[in-house]
């Protein structure tokens, strides 16, 4: 198995749950003047940020990837547990004036989100600009993932640089991003992947169709939760269900789980639908626990999951 580089934001989540809907709670032509507060039930901490979520679904699937990214003066017990899961955190820089990353996430009863990042340490412009220290002879390829959009921008470059592929996914940093680096990004990544709604966002900014972006990129993977993902390449979709009858607990880092499974299937030579067949079962089992990082299974359990609802 080759090496996968992951990019993108280290981060402590704060998980809360709103016992109703968000929307109950909005009034029509009155968002403008938009002033509202939610009771969160409970509050739980645990590890996340996008890039040691996607490494921690890799390492179940028996990939060894290596995280670049910034993390903050209370990092150290977050290192030792990505460690003794066989994660590379030596590209990992640490910037000591500041905490490491903060997402607050409240989700109500129907899975909708609100958030609130903190960058903490991320912020530090100084640090893990580039690649060059994180290159191995190995390499599959970097995943350039939601974080500062400065540094996104410079990795992406030392991908370019390096000769390394990578896939784009914008994520959050849709809005941070200006119409030209979006536009640099899709244009030299090897394929991207974003939910239903990103990719609406990136249509509007960009005024392109989805079949046009995908043009640009190669290939692209839109999510759309339980409703499966679809598949963008060389002018033909195809769709892939997701799996169904799931008892869903907790969305939050599904999408990360799926971005494991999508870049452990092309690592292993599978095709793009396969791959994305994996992801999907590598998510069904993120949905049904709490966080990002507290599911678990075995190559066993994981490959009769996957032959049970997709085929051989």
């Amino acid at each position: 198995m080759k090496d996968i580089i992951l990019t993108g934001s280290i981060a402590f989540d704060h998980l809360m749950k709103f016992n109703g809907l968000f929307k109950d709670s909005l009034i029509d032509g009155e968002l403008d003047n938009l002033s509202i507060s939610f009771l969160a039930s409970d509050r739980q901490i645990h590890q996340g940020g996008c890039a040691p979520n996607i490494a921690y679904a890799l390492s179940l699937l028996n990939e060894s990837p290596m995280i670049t990214g910034v993390a903050g003066n209370d990092f150290d017990g977050y290192k030792k547990s990505l460690e003794e899961l066989g994660i590379s955190t030596k590209c990992i820089e640490v910037s000591k004036g500041k905490p490491t990353a903060a997402a607050f996430i409240l989700s109500d009863i129907d899975q909708n989100q609100i958030s609130i990042f903190s960058p903490g340490a991320m912020a530090d412009l100084d640090l893990c600009m580039n690649l060059d220290d994180c290159m191995c002879e190995n390499t599959f390829c970097a995943l350039i993932s939601p974080g500062m959009p400065e540094r996104m921008l410079s990795l992406a470059q030392s991908c370019i640089d390096l000769k390394i592929p990578f896939i784009f996914d914008p994520g959050q940093a849709i809005s941070a991003l200006d119409f030209d680096s979006l536009g640099l990004l899709i244009d030299c990544c090897w394929g991207m992947v974003a939910n239903h709604y990103e990719l609406e966002l990136l249509e509007s900014k960009l005024s392109l169709s989805r079949r046009q972006i995908s043009a640009k990129a190669g290939f692209m993977v839109v999510t759309r939760g339980k409703d499966g993902c679809d598949i963008y390449k060389g002018g033909t979709a195809q769709h892939v269900d997701a799996v169904p009858d799931l008892h869903v607990v907790d969305v939050t880092g599904a999408g990360d789980a799926f971005r494991a499974g999508l870049l452990h299937g092309l690592n292993s030579g599978t095709d793009l639908k396969r791959a994305c067949e994996i992801a999907s079962t590598v998510s069904s089992y993120s949905v049904v626990t709490d966080a990002t990082q507290n599911f678990e299974f075995t190559t066993a359990e994981f490959n009769k999951k996957l032959i049970e609802f997709y085929g051989e």
